[in-house]
């Protein structure tokens, strides 16, 4: 159950279950609505529950040789997820660890998306909204707040960044310094890590490229600044699926050079 009211601090939460109780699904993966109270005063929703603990839990379970195969499977197990989100033309907007839920069972992975309160359709008009966006996950478009940019690719970019904090323990490109810490997701690319194999980086900068600005975006015409998000945005993988292509890619050569490297030690 989540509550929240117009008083105090609570009513940006309150704005978030009267976006959340919009969107119940009938699709596995999802959460479903039970019962709302809505009114000017405060907020109520009642969702099933979901068994099953956060990504970042369930990751610090999994030993190293084996990060690789389970981030494949838990793509898998994602991708009808968010094929069902670009589909109706909803933006999650709020993709972090803390939001996917995991439970194995006999029968395989098992994953759950939740917390819509940020969820857009693109469908609807945009124009003058304000979205809270998760800094440290969230795609340039959405950190300058130009939702007319924001598509299905804003999620994914959120999902390269859980899966490079899945592999380095921690954020990319933070820092103390709160208008630092937001020029650097607006406009630094992603570094690399020792923990994360240099074939998979590559697959995260495709799902994380965003434009280089040279100036602050602040300074440059509104439109100037939509051209270079937009641009940046067709730079990147369009669906879940084409990053699990060149995932099973990676796999299919790290299998080879196993057997190769393996095989050669054998004979010798």
């Amino acid at each position: 159950m989540k509550h929240a009211s117009f008083q105090g601090l609570d009513s940006h939460l309150c704005q978030r279950i009267r976006n959340e109780h919009r969107f119940t699904f009938q699709h596995d993966g999802f959460p479903v609505v039970h019962e709302s109270i809505i009114n000017e005063e405060e907020s109520y929703l009642i969702l099933n529950f979901k068994e099953g603990q956060t990504l970042d839990n369930y990751w610090k379970t999994i030993r190293k040789g084996d990060k690789i195969r389970k981030l494949k499977e838990l793509l898998c197990t994602l991708a009808p997820i968010f094929e069902h989100l670009r589909h109706n033309n909803l933006v999650h907007c709020d993709i972090k660890p803390s939001n996917i839920l995991v439970s194995e069972s006999d029968h395989g992975m098992h994953v759950d998306l939740l917390d819509f309160g940020l969820t857009l359709n693109t469908n609807e008009d945009l124009h003058d909204r304000q979205i809270l966006f998760p800094l440290g996950y969230a795609a340039p478009e959405l950190v300058l707040n130009q939702l007319n940019c924001i598509d299905h690719t804003s999620d994914l970019f959120a999902l390269g960044i859980v899966i490079w904090r899945l592999f380095a323990g921690k954020l990319p490109l933070t820092h103390p310094n709160p208008s630092i810490f937001t020029n650097l997701q607006i406009t630094h690319p992603i570094p690399e890590h020792a923990e994360i194999p240099k074939e998979l980086f590559r697959i995260l900068s495709k799902m994380c490229f965003k434009h280089q600005f040279s100036t602050s975006p602040n300074r440059i015409p509104y439109e100037e600044v939509q051209q270079y998000l937009l641009a940046a945005k067709d730079q990147r993988y369009r669906t879940l699926p084409e990053v699990l292509n060149d995932l099973n890619e990676l796999n299919e050569r790290t299998n080879w050079f196993n057997k190769v490297l393996f095989g050669n030690r054998g004979r010798n």
